[in-house]
């Protein structure tokens, strides 16, 4: 009885949710779309220049300490200001955050995974099988959990798009995904060394995005609230 009550309350949760979920995937969509062709364009332009954007002129702009970093070869993250306001941008952490929103969502909704089962996801569950015809089918496979067995998701296309797009930008300096330990707050361990694929730069140290964090991007008013990953580097 107590199960069946339980089950009840969460299919009428999502019945309440589902007609939200165009809005929401609308959101992150836009959201990352503008940050990300926000930064292309001010990655092209040179310090003090002046360009335009969606309506708005931005000024690209770099502090001191980014030019302390320059001169010792160091990478230097991308800022704007708005030329009206003066508010300054630090366009490159607006777009991580809007890109891993969008990962989020897309994720979730194109494999029906729980957000715990997301944050476990590493290189190691992308899967490939070929048929007889010699078509190749990519598999996501999802470590036991919940149910304590294992699960084989067929990727569709735009489930594939992305975690390939979540890969090549782990990949994209040419190094392999990062090895980094995660923390299970219900068995109360670390995992061993793994190359997850939710995981982000918190500083120079690469860790793993809890469900907590995952839960708070996805809530109300989440666009610029970052809270605190769980894990540690590894290797």
């Amino acid at each position: 009885m107590r199960r069946r009550r339980i089950n009840e309350r969460s299919a009428d949760r999502t019945r309440q949710r589902q007609p939200l979920l165009p809005l929401l995937v609308n959101h992150v969509e836009t959201r990352y779309d503008r940050a990300r062709l926000l930064l292309e364009q001010a990655d092209k332009t040179a310090e003090g220049e002046v360009f335009a954007h969606e309506g708005t002129e931005y000024r690209r702009v770099r502090t001191e300490a980014d030019r302390k970093l320059l001169r010792h070869g160091d990478a230097v993250p991308t800022r704007v200001q708005e030329v009206d306001s003066g508010r300054i941008v630090h366009i490159g952490t607006e777009e991580e955050g809007a890109f891993w929103e969008w990962a989020a969502v897309e994720t979730l909704r194109h494999s029906g995974v729980r957000i715990e089962e997301l944050c476990e996801l590493t290189h190691l569950s992308i899967r490939q099988y070929q048929r007889a015809n010699g078509e190749v089918i990519a598999l996501l496979v999802i470590a036991p959990s919940k149910t304590d067995r294992e699960r084989v998701i067929p990727m569709s296309a735009e489930l594939f798009h992305v975690i390939a797009s979540i890969v090549r930008r782990h990949t994209r300096t040419g190094r392999p995904i990062p090895l980094v330990s995660r923390f299970d707050y219900h068995d109360k361990v670390w995992s061993p060394p793994m190359p997850f694929l939710f995981q982000r730069q918190n500083g120079t140290t690469p860790m793993v995005f809890s469900t907590a964090t995952i839960q708070v991007m996805l809530g109300p008013g989440s666009a610029s609230n970052w809270p605190r990953t769980t894990g540690s580097s590894a290797g």
